[in-house]
Parts: structure tokens; C-alpha cells; sequence
């Protein structure tokens, strides 16, 4: 049995499960192109029933909770050009980081990312979800911030690539983090958190 230890990338067989269940889907009923992809770890991969958030648009939800943004780069062709998005909106990276990825390794790897996709899917807009803060993980903040602050830097000019900030929406007046926002976790968003969320990103959304 081949193990993902002994292959070319070593996660490439992780939340396999995961993948093999979006693929049927797609082999049951392909995706219409011209959606709006969200691809990403948990936070997007647990944001249940995200059409009805958007209405207006027509949104194809394909992340899954513990990938990282580097298995977006190794399953590129088949869990985002193969759906011929009309815009992306990606939040991932934080798992990289929880599992010892440097700062600077999460940001090339954004980078890398956009990058393909230029070449690939060239003019088609990104939308980069900023970190969120979770109330259970409060030592990853500060490096949550540094990666949130290199996006935004990096990409403040470009014309494909959008910076959002979803990380405000949640702190109260007070600079605290309100339980309602996070399920028992206190890791993950609660449904409060995704009406934020979709407050915030909605007006981003292509038509």
C-alpha cells in the first residue's frame, strides 16, 4: 500500500475521504463554471448551507477542514481549475502554521497560489479572507496578524488579488472576542460569526 509518507508531497493523500466525496459529487453532477469558488480549511469547509449567505450569486463551497494552502497547491488543477471560477475566495494557511509552517512559508505559499492562478486562470479576481482569531488559541494571534499584514501589503495595488478583512467583525469595542461568535470549540465560527462574515464579503462578490 502506497502511504502518503511515500508520496512526491506528503499530504497528498490527507483528508483523502474529504476529496473523494467532493470528486463524486462532481462525477454525480459537474459544477456549472462561472461560480464562485470558497476553498480553504474548516472555516469555510464548516460554513453550512453558505448559498443561502449569498443569494444573489452562485457559490460553489470545495474546503475541508485541516488542509493547508499548500494542499490547494498540490491538488490545484482538480479542486480549483477544473471548476472554472468566476472568482475564488480563499481562507487558508493557519493549519500550516498550527503544525510549524513559518510565517514566511504561509506567505510564499499565498503567493505561489496567485501566482498559479494567474497563469491559469488569468483575470479571474481572489478574494484572500484575512485570519481569524480563536478565543481557544490566543498564542497564534500575534502570528496570524503578521501573515494577515503581509497580504494586505503585498497585494494593496493588484488588480486581481483583494485583501478582506473578516478578523474585525469579530472583536467587540472592547478589543475582546464575544463567545457567540465560536461554537463550543471556541475555535471554530458560530452562525453569528457567518452572518459577519457574508456582511463583510458580500459586497466583494462579483456579479
Amino acid at each position: 500500500m502506497v502511504k502518503a509518507q511515500d508520496s512526491v508531497y506528503f499530504r497528498a493523500n490527507a483528508y483523502k475521504e474529504q476529496l473523494d466525496y467532493y470528486y463524486s459529487l462532481d462525477e454525480k453532477s459537474f459544477p456549472k463554471s462561472g461560480s464562485i469558488l470558497f476553498i480553504g480549511s474548516s472555516s469555510l469547509g464548516m460554513w453550512e448551507n453558505i448559498n443561502d449567505y449569498f443569494p444573489n450569486h452562485r457559490v460553489l463551497n470545495r474546503a475541508y477542514g485541516g488542509s493547508w494552502i499548500s494542499d490547494y497547491l498540490y491538488h490545484y488543477q482538480r479542486l480549483v481549475v477544473a471548476y472554472k471560477p468566476a472568482q475564488i475566495v480563499l481562507l487558508c494557511g493557519a493549519n500550516d502554521l498550527y503544525n510549524g509552517a513559518s510565517i514566511e512559508r504561509v506567505f510564499e505559499d499565498i503567493k505561489c497560489f496567485c501566482r498559479l492562478m494567474d497563469i491559469h486562470l488569468p483575470g479571474v479576481p481572489i478574494l484572500l479572507l484575512s485570519f481569524h482569531p480563536s478565543p481557544s488559541m490566543p498564542d497564534w494571534i500575534p502570528k496570524e496578524k503578521k501573515v494577515n499584514e503581509l497580504v494586505l501589503n503585498f497585494y494593496k495595488n493588484s488588480q486581481q488579488v483583494t485583501y478582506v478583512d473578516i478578523t474585525s467583525c469579530l472583536y467587540d469595542k472592547n478589543g475582546k472576542l464575544p463567545e457567540k461568535y465560536y461554537i463550543s470549540d471556541r475555535l471554530h465560527p458560530s452562525k453569528l460569526a457567518y452572518e459577519r462574515f457574508a456582511e463583510v464579503i458580500e459586497p466583494y462578490l462579483i456579479q
